[in-house]
Formats: C-alpha cells, sequence, structure tokens
C-alpha cells in the first residue's frame, strides 16, 4: 500500500521550504530508496516505493482521496504579490511575469482555500517557515507519527532545509528548487 503526502499551496507561499520538510521527513524515517517525490506533473502513481511525496499548487480531488495527509502553506496575499512581482523581475521566463501571475492570482488563493478546508490538511504560516522551522519540523513529524522515531533528529532536518541552495540553471529534480526561486 502506498502512503500519498501531499503539499498543496498558494505560490510563494513557502510551498517548496515545506515540501523538503516532509520529504526529509519521510526519508530520514524510511530510507532515501523508500521514498517517491516529485510534482504533480510528473507524478507516476504505479511507483512501486511505499512512500510517496507530490507537489501541487491546484486543487485535485482524485490525489486528495488518495492521501494519507496534506500540508500546506499560507502567505499574506499582498506579501505573496510582492514576491511574484520580484520573481518576474529576476525570472525573464514569461510563465513568471507579474502580469501572469497576477492575472491568475484569484484562482491560485482559491485552490489554496480548497486544500487548506480539507480535513487531512495541515496549514503552516510561511512566517513560522522561516522563522520557527525546527517547530514545523517537530509538528510535521508529531502530524506524520515518527516525531517519537525522528525526535533526535528534528533540528538536524531543519538545518538540512535551511541549507538548500538553488542550482544555477534548470531545477534540481529532488528538492524541486530551480534557478532564481529564492526571492523572499
Amino acid at each position: 500500500m502506498t502512503n500519498l503526502y501531499i503539499q498543496a499551496s498558494m505560490y510563494r507561499s513557502g510551498s517548496t521550504l515545506m515540501y523538503n520538510v516532509v520529504r526529509l521527513i519521510l526519508e530520514k524515517a524510511y530510507g532515501k530508496e523508500n521514498v517517491y517525490s516529485c510534482f504533480k506533473e510528473q507524478y507516476k502513481p504505479t511507483d512501486p516505493r511505499p512512500y510517496h511525496l507530490v507537489k501541487i499548487h491546484r486543487r485535485n480531488e482524485k490525489l486528495l482521496e488518495r492521501s494519507t495527509k496534506v500540508f500546506s502553506t499560507i502567505r499574506e496575499k499582498e506579501e505573496v504579490k510582492k514576491s511574484m512581482k520580484r520573481r518576474a523581475e529576476i525570472n525573464k521566463d514569461e510563465r513568471f511575469t507579474s502580469e501572469t501571475n497576477l492575472e491568475k492570482f484569484d484562482k491560485f488563493w482559491d485552490d489554496f482555500l480548497w486544500w487548506k478546508g480539507q480535513s487531512k490538511t495541515i496549514t503552516f504560516n510561511y512566517w513560522q517557515l522561516v522563522s520557527a522551522l525546527p517547530v514545523v519540523v517537530a509538528i510535521t513529524a508529531d502530524q506524520m507519527g515518527l516525531l517519537e522515531k525522528l525526535e533526535d533528529e528534528i533540528i538536524n532536518i531543519a538545518n538540512e532545509v535551511k541549507s538548500l541552495k538553488p542550482p544555477t540553471e534548470g531545477y534540481d529534480k529532488e528538492t524541486l528548487l530551480h534557478a532564481n526561486h529564492i526571492t523572499k
């Protein structure tokens, strides 16, 4: 049986940070070889590994039904918009222009609210992630039933997440960080 965990959040809300918290908890608890993690677009439900983690930004009832737990992040609307604008200035990819993201902003926000409203969803505020990451790691591990197993690893996992760096080009298939990813 597959245990499916989902990281479902608004763009620019700390979603990749949260994704890596869940990924590393799973890898430390069950071994990297037993964890399959990816973007929704690359997800293959038939992968034989017992623990799956999928990062998604859009509403998906089918994944929700199959999921064990959903982790989400929230950030103030105006902060998300500012981050989108900063990202657009750095990244000239037309998929990430301010106009493109801000035109779709309300739909993104509605999808986030849908995920947040699900009983399987645990939501963290962006500022909790950036200012109290070890606490977020501990709560996440507890929600996954792994706190006791990983209690001596919580600080190490938080430090590993903090030390992740985006690649200089393309994206990292493990961390899902991409060039110019971190813009505040």
